[in-house]
């Protein structure tokens, strides 16, 4: 006899055009599948032996056979089976009275109602306390309160559904959590540096005053900070402030009614603000902690003094230190709010600093020396309390940082490529100039060290890209030996880190050398007989050390008056992204102090290096065309330098000279052309370079080798091979003639033994 068993039907085959059930009998087992119209199909017994199985897992983890297996019938779970569907971590506290629990619930059931029930015994139901979850995901998050210190809680989550209400595996737990007591310190106001509030204080738009020197033509003499579209847009350097609220909280209940605080800050690059406050020592107020009583007509406290302590040194740097007592006689102050669960929010007291100098300052709370008292019961005067952690307050900043990787505007602690963008584009700007910023007037000529507050003189060009330039290369490399934060004072490692820069008086260097090459056509004659005329600025010697440079050129009165100046580009010495160069025309000058109408070239370029490698590596480590000059005339250019500057990366000026070319028998390569033989391999810069048609390369063998020197195309194909020979040591120069190529960049290869070496060059025609 055969008996069908019908199984519960699935929400999720509802819309099906056939139904299933299952057909067994003592003998075998089988599958009917039946259509709408009732008209069995009967399916191959090995068919129905594979399918089973998989109709027999969608019924388990169906919602209502999983109802059905962890449901009672009056809606609450069986405390013996345990649903695995959901499950609990073990729960975590951090403040009294509250523990977060975690956990996971199968996605299936995510929808559904369910949380955590909790009670002091066994088994809890939705009949006790529960706490829903509202994450909206599979990932179980609650908060459970009203917990008693030391008491063990059982804990059970739950799922409710149509048919009852299932439980996951129940955990135990007893309340207790680390007591702590905190001294927090957060940034006071709303713009500026202070706008994502937390703990460093980096200057931001809205920083700062506009300087009582540029009121009258700064922002078209407003006397505020210049905006964009209603919102600031600048920030200055001077009268830069900054405040820091310090609260007293703890995780727990208990009470303070006196407090003692030393604060301590470093002397050279803070100070307390003179002009906030009214108490003994200024830039320190009063907070909200503690309340002041009244007898109905005036105020009985709270009570604050204050006083500067003795000067301490903390790695060689002197530190100032402020004391701050308060005290409330209208009883203790609480240090937990029990209606919320959290610390007292209340401040203290606040600290109001100016800054004085640019770097990295902390402010600290000195837990080696303080005291916290509460009311105890019969005049017990021993009711301490102790600190078990405390905030530092940071003020950084180094000029030239205003944005940060993806966030123009937020500062991010060091001046770097995100930062070249803004400053590029209020190059030689003054204040009359909508593009100016003084963010990005750092330098002038009253400043001689980059940590030194910025003056602002109303004008962006080359002393500020001396200071951001030092600042790209100092404020990334800061913990190496070239960089002190706290001032730029010598550490006794040298100013250069040990890189050989020419300063130490046991060093002989080549000197540097700056020239410019020959002019040569870019682009021919056209109809107008005007060509374009590429004139290279060199330097040779050991430019290891140069950073900056301004390069000023006359000449220009000497050309007719279509001549025109189409731009500047970085040649090898200041060629990448983190290279920059500008130039403009001045229409005049002074020279001897009497007025002069000869036009002037001046032009500015800087590295800007934040690959540095090993302790003070310094930017430039190669010799060549630091720029090439475009110029459009129907006559060859004649110019000539009339004044430069050259600087390192610490913003002091380096002796060099101007020629006609390389120095004291020098190519600007180490090789010398005469005299004793070379001590390195070395392949010198072609020169001229650009050149047309042909090139003199100079290479220097300190041995006796097998050479190669090949010359080959951008796409590596060798195009020509000047030299293939055993050569003695000493020092060679080849010319190389390519009046049968065309314009473009071409490699030239030296191969010496095991000594390889390739440079570029630029053809020109």
């Amino acid at each position: 006899m055969k008996t069908n068993q019908p199984t519960p039907t699935l929400s999720r085959n509802r819309s099906s055009q056939y139904g299933l059930s299952q057909y067994a009998s003592s003998r075998h087992t089988a599958l009917s599948i039946y259509s709408s119209q009732g008209r069995m199909l009967r399916t191959p017994q090995l068919l129905s032996l594979l399918i089973l199985p998989l109709f027999s897992l969608l019924l388990l983890l169906s919602p209502a056979y999983v109802a059905a297996q962890y449901t009672g019938g009056e809606g609450k779970g069986d405390d013996k089976d345990t649903s695995p569907f959901i499950t609990l971590q073990a729960p975590t506290q951090q403040v009294q009275g509250i523990a977060d629990v975690t956990g996971s619930i199968m996605t299936d059931y995510k929808d559904n109602t369910h949380g955590v029930c909790f009670a002091t015994s066994t088994a809890p139901t939705t009949d006790d306390t529960c706490v829903a979850n509202t994450s909206g995901t599979d990932s179980l998050q609650v908060q459970i309160t009203g917990l008693t210190e030391g008491t063990t809680y059982y804990l059970r989550p739950y799922v409710a559904y149509q048919g009852g209400t299932i439980y996951g595996a129940e955990t135990t737990y007893t309340s207790s959590f680390d007591k702590e007591v905190t001294v927090a310190m957060s940034m006071v106001g709303s713009s500026g540096g202070a706008a994502a509030g937390g703990l460093v204080f980096r200057p931001a738009d809205g920083d700062g005053r506009v300087p009582a020197t540029l009121t009258g033509s700064y922002n078209e003499g407003a006397g505020t900070l210049i905006e964009v579209n209603s919102a600031v847009a600048d920030f200055s350097y001077d009268s830069l402030a900054v405040s820091f609220d310090v609260t007293l909280s703890a995780n727990y209940v208990d009470s303070v009614n006196s407090a003692r605080l030393v604060f301590r800050y470093d002397k050279a690059l803070m100070e307390l603000n003179p002009g906030v406050g009214t108490l003994a020592v200024k830039g320190i107020e009063p907070g909200s902690f503690f309340t002041a009583e009244t007898d109905g007509n005036s105020s009985l406290g709270p009570i604050y003094n204050t006083r500067m302590l003795p000067e301490e040194t903390i790695n060689g740097a002197v530190h100032s230190k402020v004391e701050v007592t308060a005290s409330t006689i209208g009883g203790d102050s609480q240090l937990f709010d029990v209606d919320s669960s959290t610390g007292n929010t209340n401040a203290i007291l606040r600290l109001s600093f100016l800054v004085k100098k640019a770097g990295l300052s902390d402010v600290q709370v000195d837990l080696a020396d303080y005291d916290l008292f509460k009311t105890m019961p019969n005049g017990d005067l021993t009711g301490s309390v102790t600190i078990t952690a405390a905030d530092t307050a940071k003020a950084e900043f180094y000029p030239g940082d205003t944005s940060s990787t993806g966030a123009t505007g937020v500062p991010d602690g060091k001046v770097d490529f995100a930062d070249l963008t803004g400053f590029a584009s209020a190059y030689f700007t003054t204040t009359d100039s909508a593009a100016y910023r003084l963010k990005y007037d750092i330098g002038s000529t009253t400043v001689t060290n980059y940590y030194t507050l910025p003056v602002h003189d109303g004008e962006i060009s080359f002393r500020d890209l001396v200071a951001f330039a030092t600042g790209y290369t100092l404020s990334i490399n800061r913990n190496a030996e070239t960089s002190t934060p706290a001032g730029g004072s010598d550490n006794g490692a040298g100013r250069d880190g040990g890189v050989r820069d020419g300063n130490d008086a046991n060093e002989t260097l080549e000197p540097i050398a700056l020239w410019l090459g020959e002019a040569v056509v870019v682009e021919g004659e056209n109809n107008s007989n005007r060509a374009l005329y590429a004139i290279p600025v060199m330097l040779g010697g050991n430019t290891s050390a140069v950073s900056a440079m301004q390069v000023r050129l006359e000449g220009l009165d000497d050309l007719s008056a279509v001549t025109t100046i189409l731009g500047v580009e970085r040649g090898d010495l200041f060629a990448g992204e983190n290279g920059f160069a500008a130039h403009r025309l001045l229409g005049s000058s002074t020279s001897n102090g009497a007025e002069s109408t000869t036009a002037i070239i001046e032009i500015d370029a800087a590295t800007l290096n934040s690959a540095l490698g090993g302790a003070g590596t310094l930017p430039l480590q190669t010799s060549g065309v630091a720029l090439t000059i475009l110029i459009e005339s129907d006559e060859q250019p004649l110019l000539a330098i009339r004044d430069a500057q050259l600087v390192d990366n610490n913003g002091q000026n380096l002796p060099f000279e101007l020629t006609n070319g390389p120095i004291d028998g020098h190519d600007g390569n180490g090789i010398d052309s005469a005299g004793d033989l070379p001590q390195t391999f070395d392949l010198g810069q072609n020169y001229p370079n650009p050149f047309n048609p042909s090139t003199s390369i100079r290479y220097a063998l300190p041995e006796a080798s097998d050479v190669q020197l090949e010359v080959y195309n951008i796409t590596g194909q060798r195009i020509a091979t000047l030299v293939n020979t055993s050569q003695s040591a000493g020092t060679y120069e080849v010319n190389f003639d390519a009046s049968n190529l065309s314009s473009g960049v071409y490699l030239y290869r030296l191969t010496a033994g095991t000594f390889t070496q390739t440079r570029q060059m630029m053809l020109v025609k």
